[in-house]
């Protein structure tokens, strides 16, 4: 089943209600701080002696405010006005102000820092990850992150990398297979949604992955899992409505979206315990297993001796930072590749020599080292659509501003700046061949972010992108009746698209 999108958990009544008065409150607040002034800030910024931060130009809040009341044309107005506050500016997020970095140099000095006050992550931004995953890879800091940071190496390293690729393999199989039936159900001529199975295909990647749960090998529980996984998550985006400020989310508990919300973590949780339950058993009752064998993160974790509830945190936490940020970007790739049929007939070409050289249909990493135009079309991608669109940081010590400041990284402004990526809206693969990026900024592009703090499974992910578009354009050419402008994108957890793309599958003749 599809998911919620934004857009329709906005048009909750409820929710909406909350919203529009949450609005209306704002705005009397931010006349109330801008005609007398915020004392409390002023105090504490004179305390502080935080010139720097009093010197930032700041995002209007009025405006800013009103943004909320149409999520369609949001992020495209919000870029409008920022771009003529410089590469640093402020701006107010969940009643606490930030210093937003679009520049490089001020990227790199944040994401590169070892600085233990550098690394926390913003509780403001990240607290609804944090009530979903609790202290996993991505919400803990100091000794424990270091710690789990350096065992979770050993489950993206080459080897575990090499085990996964039978999975990514075979989920794309499933996943040509189920695009297959749909478009002869419909004779291959009609335009249709086809993201919710690109979805359940990232789902059955990262289940598998983590957990082993097989959907064909452990159906009921696979499926418990999805249902719950995308009830949560749904969940969580209404909550981060009522997050936006902190009178308005103790009322999240009133609304019928909290026992959801709820119940799903809840047997997240339970079917976790349960393949935990399993994997002691049977590694109880097979005395002579290798140790050092890599099955997947779960036997692994196990393995390494880690208490169940640290257990818990990161095995969700893998779930949800592996899911929809990939699945996502795959259909944003598909997007843009039924945009542009040039490249995309480029990538078929390559992609085909490759599995020339792959009889049994099974794609190694060998392989998809071959595949560099496909790779340069999934940076590209990134580039226009960074998923996480957002990195946010708690300064714990001064860098450049003082210690107890907001700061957070503007992706999708540092991706659309036209002095690293001239005509920043076009999609241009070419930019990321070995010659192009000569001279770029090594921060001025971070979908993965970078440093100390940079995604631990960027390489997973890569190569699970790389291997389904494989697997999906060797079987079929894709069009699209929608157009960027028909479809603007939408802030929510993730960047996403106001609604899904509409393709038209045309199987290929593969004699």
């Amino acid at each position: 089943m599809e998911s919620i999108e934004a857009q329709t958990i906005l048009k909750s009544g409820l929710v909406t209600s909350f919203l529009v008065l949450s609005v209306c409150l704002l705005l009397v607040k931010a006349f109330t701080q801008s005609y007398f002034g915020n004392k409390s800030i002023t105090k504490k910024l004179r305390k502080n002696k935080q010139t720097a931060w009093e010197k930032l130009p700041k995002f209007p809040i009025f405006r800013g405010i009103l943004l909320l009341l149409d999520l369609r044309s949001a992020i495209e107005k919000y870029s409008r006005l920022a771009e003529g506050l410089g590469p640093v500016f402020r701006v107010m997020i969940y009643g606490e102000e930030f210093a937003i970095l679009t520049n490089p140099s001020a990227i790199q000095k944040l994401l590169s820092s070892k600085d233990e006050g550098h690394i926390v992550k913003s509780p403001k931004v990240y607290q609804i990850i944090k009530d979903m995953t609790g202290n996993g890879l991505v919400m803990s800091s100091g000794q424990l992150w270091h710690t789990n940071r350096k065992l979770f190496a050993k489950a993206f390293s080459y080897s575990a990398l090499k085990t996964y690729m039978q999975i990514y393999n075979k989920c794309a199989s499933r996943l040509t297979a189920k695009l297959e039936r749909i478009g002869e159900k419909h004779g291959f001529s009609e335009y249709q949604k086809i993201n919710w199975i690109i979805h359940e295909c990232g789902f059955d990647v990262i289940t598998e992955t983590v957990m082993g749960l097989d959907q064909i090998v452990n159906k009921e529980d696979s499926a418990l899992m999805f249902t719950n996984l995308n009830s949560a998550k749904n969940a969580a985006m209404i909550k981060q409505v009522f997050n936006a400020q902190p009178w308005l989310a103790p009322l999240f508990q009133l609304h019928p979206s909290s026992i959801k919300y709820r119940k799903s973590l809840y047997n997240i949780d339970s079917i976790i315990k349960k393949m935990i339950t399993q994997f002691r058993h049977r590694a109880g009752e097979d005395k002579d297993a290798d140790e050092d064998s890599f099955e997947n993160m779960l036997a692994f974790m196990l393995k390494s001796g880690l208490a169940e509830d640290v257990i818990l945190a990161e095995v969700k936490t893998m779930l949800l930072a592996g899911y929809e940020t990939t699945s996502s970007t795959i259909h944003y790739l598909f997007f843009m590749l039924a945009l542009h049929q040039n490249h995309q007939n480029a990538c078929r070409e390559e992609i085909l020599r490759v599995f020339d050289k792959c009889p049994d249909g099974q794609l190694t990493m060998e392989a998809l080292s071959e595949l560099k135009y496909l790779e340069r079309c999934i940076q590209e991608t990134l580039r226009l659509f960074p998923v996480i669109f957002t990195i946010a940081r708690k300064l714990e010590t001064p860098l450049i501003i003082g210690n107890g400041s907001n700061v957070a990284v503007s992706i999708l402004q540092l991706h659309r700046s036209p002095e690293y990526f001239p005509n920043p809206d076009e999609f241009q693969p070419e930019r990321f061949l070995p010659e192009n990026c000569m001279g770029r900024h090594s921060f001025a592009y971070v979908p993965f972010s970078s440093g100390p703090r940079s995604c631990i499974g960027m390489k997973f992910a890569l190569l699970e992108a790389k291997t389904i578009a494989a697997h999906v354009l060797k079987e079929f050419e894709l069009y699209t009746s929608d157009t960027m402008k028909s479809v603007p994108n939408m802030p929510s957890i993730l960047l996403k698209p106001e609604r899904a793309f509409y393709f038209l599958l045309k199987k290929r003749s593969l004699s």
